[in-house]
């Protein structure tokens, strides 16, 4: 697209009007803005899918309402009592009512936000100041803060169905004052309302750190109701856990700081505690087990649906699009697969793209077929050059990425500094740059003022070399205050705390670092699989044109991969060589994807590669594959 577009540039502008009803689909696409060519998936097919996630959640609450009733009403030494009250609970239609309306109307803000903070490209940095740093952006705090308060009102509306006395802000005093009766407040209340809001804060803290919301595709392809079903049970475990860490931290918070709570709501409301009852800021008061009973099974309920409207969004998310691949209409032009793999701004769109691309690379003769088709008119491939050419684009962009990265690394191990490593090539770089450029000035500068000289024009000389003294201050001083930037920074990073924080952790620079490898396993393979595809159903031979560069970006790639993961490791990172993280994984299975990729095409050409203009080194590396030493 960007080749024709390139070719026609001047059409647009150069055309009289009367010809402008001729303009050609790419001029017709540059004259919109980029958020008009997504408006058909943001504004209905997105809508759509977060709609139906809310839809289905709406659904499971009635099975949730009879959980919580029967872990809430348990009751060991009267079982007949337990079965007959949840029973009695479940039938009662309208308290059932009251359950779905009051989740369905707390869960939404929390859903909101979830639609606004989900992504499939999460980036938090390559240091632990930047990774403590993504906690405090705006998206992050507002999720904060509206769990505390969704926490908090939902653990209150939830002693309306068990224990209603817990849900009661006021009592009478159960002693006289000056023979009349006075209200106090309900401390229970004021403790369920903490661990509430305690509860919000683990669930936002362990949501980001676990990155709940990191949208993944799943290796797999299943129907939503097999993947709905396989998250329900993981959930409610992982509810256990959040709740059991609330009540790990509200207890000991509220019995060092429970006595100040309580004086801040009576500085607030004029009640007094009863003292008649016991304090709940002391051993005996946080002893209860009815209100222990109570704050776990209240803390897996709301924990688990949080995680469910969480996992029910993600799930609809990644279901499978099949785009088109040539659209009939103008109007179609923005769904057509190959104008979607270019998408910028819609990350969610992009690797719908990819993953219906390796989709049909695999499963679809006939969606291949339109692939490797010509345009009409023009007789053209432009449905394989956009594909190929973007896939390539990804390929290559990583390529470039590791490149630069194992080279710096190379160079760290002889310097051993990583922070003055990171830094090193840049101003190598424009210390080169000014150097060539002091040295040109200067000897442009010498030979004009030999030139005036002999001519007898020694005011221009003498003013030629003000100007040369005058700029050579100023970079001097450009230079003084870089080295003191510099020094400062190495002052701070002597610091204990400081270096800490600002050194570079192994697992977060390689997140940072193939923060799309999902997009390049799909861009492989799809790659790998149409080239294979291409040898009996290219009746055209459109691929062998472009299959040279496919093997350099495929080869080169696994290459760069390989060395980055071969790299000598320091002694505190060899654990986590032995027990490797998700990102670690993932990149195994890019390096998998790889050379799986290049035996693919391999095993289809074989002999015929041997023809293939490829640089001695790739010639080499494939002559390995070709030959099952990989």
């Amino acid at each position: 697209m960007d080749f024709l577009a390139s070719q026609e540039g001047g059409v647009f502008l150069d055309s009289p009007t009367s010809t402008r009803n001729h303009l050609t689909r790419v001029e017709v696409e540059r004259e919109r803005s980029k958020a008009d060519k997504v408006t058909w998936f943001t504004h209905n097919e997105f809508l759509w899918r977060s709609g139906a996630s809310f839809i289905w959640f709406i659904f499971l609450l009635p099975g949730i309402s009879v959980l919580y009733m029967t872990l809430v009403l348990v009751s060991i030494k009267h079982p007949i009592a337990w079965i007959t009250d949840v029973f009695s609970k479940i039938f009662s239609f309208w308290d059932l009512f009251i359950f779905i309306s009051t989740f369905g109307i707390i869960v939404t803000p929390i859903f909101l936000l979830n639609i606004n903070i989900c992504s499939v490209e999460v980036k938090t940095g390559y240091n632990r100041l930047s990774f403590v740093q993504s906690f405090f952006t705006i998206k992050q705090l507002s999720h904060l803060t509206f769990c505390i308060l969704t926490g908090s009102i939902a653990i209150h509306w939830l002693t309306s169905f068990t224990y209603i006395e817990y849900g009661i802000f006021t009592h009478n005093c159960s002693t006289l004052y000056n023979g009349r009766q006075f209200l106090c407040f309900n401390e229970m209340t004021l403790f369920l309302h903490v661990f509430g809001g305690f509860l919000g804060i683990v669930y936002s803290f362990l949501y980001f750190k676990e990155k709940h919301h990191h949208i993944k595709f799943p290796v797999v392809q299943q129907e939503r109701i097999f993947r709905v079903k396989a998250c329900l049970l993981p959930s409610f475990w992982r509810a256990v856990v959040i709740s059991l860490r609330s009540i790990q931290i509200v207890y000991p918070v509220y019995f060092f700081f429970g006595s100040f709570a309580k004086e801040v709501v009576r500085w607030l409301t004029g009640l007094n505690h009863d003292r008649q009852l016991s304090r709940l800021d002391s051993l005996h008061g946080l002893l209860d087990l009815s209100l222990f009973w109570f704050c776990f099974t209240s803390g897996i309920v709301i924990a688990y649906i949080w995680l469910l409207t969480n996992k029910l969004f993600i799930i609809f998310c990644i279901k499978v699009f099949r785009f088109p691949i040539q659209s009939t209409f103008t109007e179609d032009t923005d769904q057509s697969l190959p104008v979607v793999m270019k998408c910028q701004n819609v990350s969610l769109l992009k690797y719908l793209a990819f993953n219906d691309l390796c989709q049909l690379s695999q499963f679809s003769s006939k969606r291949r077929k339109q692939i490797f088709s010509l345009s009409i008119p023009g007789g053209r491939p432009l449905n394989w050059l956009w594909i190929s050419d973007e896939c390539l684009t990804l390929l290559n962009d990583l390529k470039e990425r590791l490149t630069v990265h194992n080279n710096n690394h190379g160079m760290s191990r002889v310097i051993r500094t990583t922070d003055t490593l990171a830094k090193t090539p840049t101003r190598s770089f424009r210390d080169i740059n000014q150097s060539s450029v002091k040295r040109t000035a200067n000897s442009v500068r010498s030979h004009t003022t030999s030139e005036m000289s002999t001519s007898g024009s020694k005011t221009l000389r003498h003013t030629l070399t003000g100007h040369h003294s005058s700029g050579r201050r100023s970079s001097e001083n450009i230079d003084n205050q870089q080295d003191h930037k510099v020094s400062m920074s190495e002052k701070l990073k002597q610091i204990p705390l400081v270096e800490y924080l600002v050194e570079k952790v192994d697992e977060l620079e390689m997140e940072d670092l193939f923060f799309d490898v999902q997009l390049q396993i799909w861009a492989a393979e799809g790659l790998s699989r149409l080239v294979a595809a291409s040898f009996t159903e290219d009746v055209f031979g459109v691929v062998q044109k472009t299959l040279p560069f496919i093997l350099t970006s495929l080869l080169e790639l696994l290459q760069a991969v390989e060395l980055y993961l071969k790299r000598p490791l320091d002694q505190e990172l060899l654990y986590r060589k032995r027990h490797p993280s998700e990102i670690r994984k993932t990149v195994n299975v890019l390096r998998d994807s790889l050379r799986c990729s290049v035996y693919r095409i391999t095993e289809t050409f074989q002999q015929h590669l041997s023809d293939i203009e490829l640089s001695s080194g790739n010639k080499e590396f494939l002559a390995s594959f070709l030959k099952f030493q990989e």
